[in-house]
């Protein structure tokens, strides 16, 4: 691949490359090391890759990432994370990645990220107080975002809820429009309390108008 894609920009790697030996992923890591530099768009479907080349993506645009087999290498991937930047990364889309790695993406993006979609089964669990902390603060100019969080990871604390619209109503850019959610988000009175004094000219403009009513 390296001799032949000399100027390689879009790179889809599918889950037929797991069976392969461990001698041809060791040379497909390599090969995609080599040609980092000029990817602007990398798919990762099921394939447990060398996590070096992350760390040369530094023209990357698009990264989608579909992969639990990292769960058991964390330390190897962490360590290229924390060395990565993805300052020209737009689009961002994970599945099934471990929570602090996924974190770790978002917080190396130097704030370009637009849109985000990430999910997983019902055995993962995100650290979402976090999560949700890395995209408010590091992509302000968010447009898109896709989570399916369970709920239930939360633990039974509504502190915990709130504390996700302290989040939002403290960090989210002015583009910020719309905030909805199930039957399943409780919060407390005080926690929404204090979401509406913290955007109350939005919500005092949406009184006036009529849209809102208590």
């Amino acid at each position: 691949m390296a001799k032949i894609c000399q100027n390689i920009e879009d790179l889809e790697i599918q889950d037929s490359f797991r069976y392969c030996s461990e001698t041809k992923i060791l040379q497909l890591s390599e090969a995609i090391e080599r040609k980092a530099g000029t990817l602007i768009k990398l798919i990762i479907a099921q394939v447990l890759l060398s996590p070096k080349f992350f760390s040369s993506l530094t023209n990357l645009v698009y990264l989608k990432f579909i992969s639990s087999y990292y769960n058991n290498n964390k330390q190897e991937l962490q360590r290229y994370l924390s060395i990565a930047f993805f300052s020209k990364l737009l689009y961002l889309k994970t599945e099934y990645l471990p929570r602090h790695e996924v974190c770790m993406l978002i917080e190396n993006s130097h704030g370009n990220i637009k849109n985000i979609s990430m999910k997983n089964d019902h055995n993962f669990e995100y650290t979402t107080i976090r999560l949700y902390k890395a995209i408010a603060i590091n992509c302000p100019k968010i447009e898109s975002l896709s989570i399916n969080i369970q709920f239930k990871n939360l633990g039974e604390d509504e502190d915990n809820r709130d504390e996700i619209l302290n989040i939002i109503a403290d960090y989210s850019p002015k583009t910020f429009k719309v905030f909805s959610f199930n039957e399943d988000f409780i919060i407390s009175v005080d926690g929404l309390q204090n979401f509406f004094l913290k955007n109350g000219e939005f919500v005092e403009k949406y009184f006036d108008e009529g849209i809102v009513n208590v």
